[in-house]
């Protein structure tokens, strides 16, 4: 998503180059190597709850172990095998 159309949709969100470490401010990496910094309190609850939702997927998959093996070629595989058939899908959307 671009910083543009979020400031759209939260035009007191704040653009930075870096990560915001703010007491009562949720701090999130955009494409464009840039972070996006929302006020807590002018969330809604619904909005918090999404947030929280896309961090704890992110968070779940790079934690994975299979991941690491896999797409960082870091460890060892998580379970010994003979042989193994992968089916990798890189989703992604277009906007028109």
């Amino acid at each position: 998503m671009m910083a543009k159309e979020l400031q759209d949709w939260f035009p007191e969100a704040q653009i930075s180059d870096q990560p915001v470490e703010k007491e009562g401010y949720l701090t999130f990496p955009l494409a464009s190597q840039q972070w996006i910094l929302l006020e807590e309190a002018g969330l809604s609850e619904r909005e918090k709850q999404l947030i929280s939702l896309l961090t704890q997927e992110e968070e779940a998959t790079s934690s994975n172990p299979w991941y690491a093996y896999i797409i960082e070629g870091k460890g060892q595989a998580p379970q010994a095998f003979k042989k193994i058939q992968l089916v990798y899908c890189h989703l992604s959307y277009f906007q028109q």
